[in-house]
């Protein structure tokens, strides 16, 4: 399971924007979308509804 810290670092790393309310944005991932169950920042599971988001929904990078 990832951490929030390794959230952070792939934040930085891609060079996308940090959410302002960076914690709160792991809440409302959790109880509106149920891409990840936050229980605490070093135990963030994906969810199954989340894994499937990220194989099968999301545009893949270069292939609009």
């Amino acid at each position: 399971s990832p951490n929030t810290d390794q959230v952070y670092t792939c934040f930085k790393a891609t060079g996308d924007k940090i959410p302002k309310a960076f914690a709160q944005a792991f809440y409302d991932t959790s109880s509106k979308n149920g891409y990840i169950d936050f229980r605490t920042p070093t135990e963030l599971p994906i969810t199954i509804a989340g894994d499937n988001h990220f194989n099968h929904s999301l545009k893949k990078k270069g292939a609009e």
